[in-house]
């Protein structure tokens, strides 16, 4: 799962889950990394790729009543914590983000050398997966966030997890440690979405 990922959020047209071929299906739950944030989608869909340009839309399915879909490239393949695996997952943090204008490399090295491995360290969160929005879309003319950041978990309690990456990011965690501030090169023009595995 390094080549390419197509995510698609949907919001179904009933109560049936929407057939999408090889895909990985989550919906959104009740808790949420942004409480105050808008969540439009229902659900998402996850399609692996080997490379970006095999990327095909969703076909036109009744049980979908609207959906939004992109296509990134890998940047960082997938980085995994201790004692926990990808494969385990049970719920998973989709961050649609943007680098501050001019400012991806740093955007890329604050990942990298800070904040992936601080998230990693969370109890419950199993690996940190990086794309860039691929040359080619489904939707080309459909809005896109430069960047996706994946966060898989494997917990049988996420508010608590969610709790505790909360205080870690403002110092208050009762572990005493505390995520790297973020960088001002991650631009605020990002959502923030957190599902649970179907």
């Amino acid at each position: 799962m390094t080549g390419a990922v197509i995510i698609t959020f949907l919001n179904p047209a009933g109560p049936a889950v929407p057939a999408i071929a090889d895909a990985q299906l989550f919906a959104l739950d009740a808790v949420q990394v942004l409480p105050g944030q808008t969540q439009p989608w229902a659900m998402a869909a996850l399609q692996w790729l080997d490379d970006p340009a095999n990327a095909l839309p969703v076909a036109d399915d009744p049980a979908i009543a609207s959906h939004a879909c992109h296509v990134f490239a890998c940047v960082a393949p997938w980085r995994t914590g201790t004692g926990t695996l990808v494969g385990e997952t049970t719920h998973l943090t989709i961050v649609m983000a943007n680098a501050a204008p001019g400012r991806d490399a740093d955007y890329h090295r604050w990942y990298e050398e800070h904040h992936t491995p601080d998230v990693l360290a969370t109890p419950g969160v199993a690996g940190v997966w990086r794309g860039r929005l691929a040359d080619r879309q489904v939707h080309p003319d459909t809005p896109h966030p430069g960047y996706a950041v994946l966060v898989a978990a494997a917990t049988n309690d996420p508010q608590a997890m969610l709790a505790e990456m909360a205080a870690r990011t403002m110092g208050t965690s009762a572990s005493g440690i505390r995520y790297a501030p973020r960088s001002d090169a991650v631009s605020d023009e990002r959502t923030i979405h957190f599902f649970r595995k179907l």
